[in-house]
């Protein structure tokens, strides 16, 4: 039987004599995927391929060094944050009191380079003490999108206590800046 396919191969039709033709196509596919696999392995091996600042560090030790003190800061700065949206969240679930917030948010801030931000610049010459009570109801405005029933029954009671503790003076009144 010349052009039918032999009973003992496993490759169907008239070429079976032949099955390379067919495989040819797949094991070049096949070792095209594993160069493209193994030069992408060579490369994974830098650092740029495991952090950006580990890359930093092999071409600028000290700017990697800089750049690893940022990232500590930046991760205090989103932890202290963190703390101040859950004891707002409390303060506003009625958990904690105003005081009770605002002392909690100074042990907070002790440890930052400048705690109060822009806050201090708009209440100049004002006590740590009332900036943390208008960081907290700074907070409590912030909350406005996450829990807007709360913020709206208890924010107009919070600012009258910040009103009532620190009466106005207009010495210390913010000064907008813009």
């Amino acid at each position: 039987m010349v052009g039918a396919a032999r009973p003992d191969s496993p490759w169907p039709g008239p070429d079976s004599r032949f099955p390379m033709k067919w495989f040819t196509p797949g094991a070049i596919a096949l070792l095209a995927g594993a160069a493209l696999f193994a030069q992408a392995s060579r490369r994974s091996a830098t650092p740029a391929a495991v952090e950006p600042g580990e890359a930093v560090a092999w071409a600028d030790p000290a700017a990697a060094e800089v750049s690893r003190d940022l990232d500590v800061q930046q991760a205090e700065a989103l932890r202290r944050s963190e703390v101040k949206t859950t004891l707002t969240a409390s303060l506003l679930r009625g958990e904690v009191t105003l005081e009770q917030a605002a002392d909690r948010f100074r042990a907070v801030n002790s440890g930052g380079v400048r705690p109060y931000g822009r806050l201090s610049d708009l209440y100049p010459g004002v006590t740590e003490e009332e900036l943390s009570y208008r960081q907290v109801i700074l907070f409590v405005r912030g909350m406005t999108r996450v829990i807007p029933d709360a913020v709206a029954e208890r924010l107009p009671a919070l600012e009258a206590e910040v009103a009532r503790r620190f009466p106005a003076d207009s010495s210390k009144a913010p000064v907008l800046v813009w």
